[in-house]
């Protein structure tokens, strides 16, 4: 007998009537048999439909079966899906008519298409209220005061001068790159700092305002009251940090807000509290007639792809966000950078009416400016290379200084570019050039052939030897102090070789300068022409440094014997290279190096009294013996360098939560300018994060369609997706062997409905999350140079960051239920995503502060793939990682992953409601459990934070890769030999002095990556289930 409740619905009897006619089967309903006899009756269970006489089959999808026995229509309002027991409903956005076999809820769309109207009016209502307060700005711009008063600024009520003198800088490394600056910066007047590239020009005026400690030098800041009157005198600027304006050399400013937006945030920012706001807005309005910016003081300041103001417009921007903080004093780097010459002059004259009118003192880094541009400055500080002072003093005075020194102005050359050549080493008077290298022919012996061509492989020249003369005479005309040569005597015969080594101890002695040459393998002859020398290891280390003619005896005092048949060189590099022992004594390289360390601290020891086990003791003197300052500078350059900077970085970062915590409790005034404290500071970053998102409201409403439309997706691929239990256990005992374990195992692929889910979710997260922080760090740099505290600045942003998450998660979630019929709610799907969404915006600021916005794409997806594939406990399945030895120590990566958690949540909420019998009765597979269901939430919850406080942290740090590309850089570029390398600045604002610190940065973030996985694996409990 065949059960056909609808054509698509089909359960056929056993035996099969065309089968076998004269076997009777007495089976009952909701029951099914093994054979014709009653004996082997077993009960059916719930989500199968068993007739009289027949095997157990699954209900039908579009049916639902309460009882075994019984199989009925799914109703109207519900849909029924294969082995449904009790329909579910299809909830109030979608449509089921009877027999429905999923809930395709088609209301979604026209819910998500409501949303959107919605903030499209919400947008409108903000739109609108802008343009009542721009015409209430608009307004004070014809206020008496304002509109009948010329252009001009109000004197400001303290003024100071600054006078510097000896000012040097030298690095841990020991290079020195500023000497003996002084001079002085009025109130009143502007001064042009010049030189050429690597003079050392921002340097200088980091030094001046405290971003860089001094080495030497004293800094005088003299105050003066409104009548002129010198009042106050301070060591430092540091003090008045607060009256002193850096204009950069970018124009670093959010691009989506407008001028008078940007300027008032400043504004609000940096003037004193005790002023009204009211007062403050005047301020600005006041500025913003005074740079003749009121025309577009509406208009967004715009960037590369979206039209704004011009690049003068936008210069003065940059100048007035610092003119309305009433600044003491201003600092300008390349305030003309990239303008034409027009703009630039406007800039100029600018400066030059702003020190007058308000009487401030105004200090400009000045590259090439024209000759308009150049005469609107008063003074003029010309650094030359090594930072050291050229000229300082009146501007129209320079020219007639280098006039009484032989400089002439050639008619074809403007005045600024002529300085700056004598500034570069580049200008001599030309009758001196020309004796000077004549002088250096006649040195070199090269008299006779100076009119030869070099001549190369197939063009006849001037001899090897004569060529190495050449080579160190293009040095020599430029009248070196210092003189370093590699190689000198490479490729040359002894003769030739030894000619060279001649010349250089000739040029040591009559022209007084330092020689120091790189030499391999010279012979006995060139060998003593040095005075001095330094023989160095493997590794590095001193093996000897002296007098040369006193090496030998200092080897020979060790026990070394120089062979009859050997040179002097020869053996000294033998011993050098360790491949020769002393006789009658175990010496080694270590114990060479350390005999050498021994005697150059001055310790009398006989030889053979160095060579114990006690090694340690005797560096304790060495260590004891250093000054404090220097123990500091070794601290931070050696080997102690990465716990040094750690524990300042930790000090750092210590001191902003101490006085955040301070501000808030407690009220503090301050003696030169009482700016909002963290609480007002945050309230008004909160509003300009607020304002920044409705500015991209384009690129906002982009975010939310993206959102929707992973969740779409995510929704399609899992449409088919979901669990149906396992055959009878006593059906599957009589299976064929190969066909068991599909028997006795559930189609269960509720796991990957979760792995597309948290992908999908981690995918959106990171990237938009990305957007907060990456795309402005430039000005979160400008802004805390200015004084603001990250820490009102990353929660404000954080926080206004909620309703774009929320949202998120409202989009995402429904684009997931239109195609996916769940059975678990919605409300605790929005409460799985939400946190998903949180975990992933927090790592998506996280990979902001580490990464340069190219590389925001390809990381993003990366990201993405590891944590929500790789990291969710699918593939590889969890329960296979913790029982195999060699992948249980990367366990812990499992438990930092915020997509594993959430995958393990949503999994328990989708199997909780289904009536399968295995479900509640034995264990779940991947370790999972319903039991820990709130301590999956709450591990999601605290992954977020914990990638929330790195993300603070790597704002206060400095990004990984930035110092492993550039270390490598360095090392590569280093050993090449052209001239550019090593005489202009490197490219990417890469530095060979900052070698050191490069790694020291390096290894301080992999221990901060360390620190991480430590907190990681204490802030997680596992319950590791057998």
């Amino acid at each position: 007998m065949i059960f056909q409740p609808s054509d698509s619905c089909v359960y056929v009897s056993t035996p099969r009537p065309y089968e076998n006619k004269s076997v009777s089967w007495d089976c009952e309903a909701g029951y099914y048999c093994l054979g014709p006899s009653n004996s082997s009756k077993f009960l059916c269970t719930d989500g199968f439909y068993c007739p009289e006489n027949t095997q157990p089959v699954y209900c039908c999808e579009g049916y639902y079966c309460q009882t075994p026995k019984s199989i009925k229509l799914c109703p109207e309002g519900h849909f029924c899906p294969i082995g449904t027991v009790n329909p579910p409903s299809c909830h109030y956005m979608a449509y089921c008519p009877p027999g429905s076999t999923s809930a395709n809820k088609y209301f979604i769309v026209v819910l998500v298409a409501v949303f959107i109207l919605l903030i499209l009016i919400l947008f409108k209502i903000k739109e609108i209220k802008d343009n009542k307060k721009n015409k209430k700005y608009k307004r004070l711009l014809i206020e008496p005061r304002i509109e009948n008063s010329e252009r001009t600024l109000d004197r400001v009520p303290r003024t100071f001068d600054i006078e510097f003198e000896d000012l040097g800088l030298v690095l841990p490394s020991g290079i020195e790159i500023m000497k003996g600056v002084s001079g002085s910066l009025k109130h009143g007047r502007t001064c042009a700092i010049m030189g050429p590239s690597g003079a050392g020009k921002t340097t200088l005026v980091s030094l001046l305002t405290g971003k860089v400690r001094k080495t030497n030098g004293t800094i005088k800041v003299k105050k003066f009251n409104e009548d002129g009157i010198e009042v106050e005198q301070k060591q430092n600027l540091d003090y008045y940090r607060k009256l002193i304006g850096f204009v950069p050399q970018e124009d670093i400013m959010l691009r989506e807000l407008t001028i008078r937006e940007i300027l008032v945030h400043s504004a609000l920012m940096r003037l004193p509290t005790e002023m009204p706001r009211e007062e403050k807005k005047r301020k600005v309005i006041e500025v913003i007639k005074f740079l003749e910016l009121s025309h577009v003081m509406d208009t967004a300041i715009g960037d590369e792809e979206s039209r704004g103001i011009s690049g003068g417009q936008r210069k003065r921007t940059n100048i007035g966000m610092e003119l309305v903080a009433e600044p003491s004093i201003l600092f300008l780097d390349e305030p003309t950078s990239g303008l034409d010459s027009t703009t630039a002059l406007e800039v100029c004259k600018l400066l030059k009416k702003i020190a007058k009118h308000q009487g401030i003192t105004v200090a400009a880094v000045i590259h090439s400016p024209s000759e308009k541009s150049f005469k609107m400055f008063d003074d003029l500080m010309l650094l030359g290379k090594g930072g050291r002072v050229v000229y300082f003093g009146p501007r129209d005075q320079a020219m007639k200084h280098f006039n009484e020194l032989g400089f002439i102005l050639p008619e074809d050359e403007s005045e600024p570019d002529f300085i700056m050549e004598i500034a570069s080493g580049r200008e001599m008077p030309r009758e001196e050039k020309k004796r000077k290298v004549i002088e250096v022919i006649k040195f070199l012996e090269l008299s006779h052939v100076m009119d030869t061509a070099i001549g190369d492989e197939e063009s006849r020249g001037i001899s090897g030897g004569q060529r190495k003369r050449t080579n160190i005479g293009m040095e020599l005309v430029a009248e070196p102090s210092i003189l370093f040569l590699d190689e000198p005597t490479s490729g040359l015969d002894s003769t030739t070789a030894l000619e060279v080594c001649k010349l250089l101890k000739k040029i040591a002695k009559h022209q007084g300068i330092t020689v120091a040459a790189v030499i391999h393998s010279p012979s006995e002859k060139s060998f003593k022409m040095f005075d001095d020398l330094m023989l160095l290891g493997k590794g590095g280390r001193v093996v000897y440094f002296g007098p040369r003619d006193q090496a030998m005896k200092h080897f020979n005092e060790l026990g070394f014997i120089l062979p009859e048949d050997e040179s002097e060189p020869d053996f000294i590099m033998e011993i050098a290279s360790g491949r020769v022992k002393p006789k009658d004594i175990d010496l080694s390289l270590e114990k060479l190096y350390y005999e050498w360390a021994c005697q150059s601290q001055k310790k009398n020891r006989a030889p053979s009294s160095v060579y114990n086990d006690s090694v340690s003791n005797d560096y304790q003197g060495v260590i004891i013996n250093i000054e404090s300052s220097s123990l500091r500078s070794g601290f931070a350059t050696g080997f102690f360098a990465p716990i040094y900077h750690s524990y300042q970085y930790a000090i750092d970062v210590g001191l902003e939560f101490s006085y955040f915590l301070k501000g808030l409790i407690f009220w503090t005034k301050d003696p030169v300018r009482q700016t909002p404290n963290v609480f007002l500071s945050f309230i008004l970053l909160f509003k300009r994060a607020c304002l920044q998102i409705y500015r991209n409201r384009t690129r906002f409403l982009f975010d939310q369609l993206l959102h929707l439309g992973c969740g779409a997706f995510v929704s399609l691929a899992t449409n088919d997706l979901g669990y149906i239990g396992p055959a009878p256990q006593q059906m599957c005992s009589i299976t064929p062997y190969i066909e068991l374990p599909n028997c006795l195992t559930p189609k269960d692929t509720l796991q990957t409905v979760g792995v597309f889910v948290a992908l999908g979710v981690t995918f959106c997260g990171i990237n938009a999350g990305i957007t907060t922080f990456g795309y402005e760090k430039v000005v979160y740099w400008r802004d805390t140079s200015s004084g603001m505290k990250t820490i009102p600045y990353f929660l404000a942003k954080s926080i206004a960051d909620i309703p774009r998450i929320l949202l998120a998660d409202l989009m995402f979630s429904l684009a997931f239920i239109l195609f996916y019929s769940q059975r678990s709610s919605f409300s605790e799907i929005y409460v799985i995503v939400l946190l998903s969404y949180f975990a992933s915006w927090e790592l998506g600021y996280f990979l902001s502060a580490i990464f340069s916005k190219e590389k925001f794409g390809l990381v993003g997806t990366g990201f993405a793939l590891a944590f929500g594939m790789v990291l969710s406990g699918a593939t590889p399945r969890l329960d296979i990682v913790q029982s195999n030895d060699s992948l249980k120590w990367i366990y812990w990566m499992f438990d930092i992953s915020a997509p594993r958690w959430a995958v393990e949540a949503l999994y328990l909420k989708e199997l909780d409601p289904r009536k399968w019998v295995e479900i509640h009765e034995k264990d779940l597979s991947y370790t999972y459990s319903f039991d820990d269901y709130p301590k999956v939430l709450n591990n999601i919850l605290r992954i977020a934070l914990a990638w929330s406080c790195l993300a603070f942290l790597a704002m206060k740090l400095i990004s990984a890769p930035r110092w492993a590309v550039e270390a490598l850089y360095l090392k590569e570029l280093d050993p090449r030999k052209w001239v550019e390398i090593h005489e202009k600045d490197l490219s990417y604002t890469y530095s060979f002095d900052d070698y050191p610190k490069v790694l020291n940065n390096i290894l301080r973030i992999a221990l901060a990556w360390s620190c991480l996985a430590f907190l990681a694996m204490k802030l997680v409990n596992r319950d590791k289930q057998k």
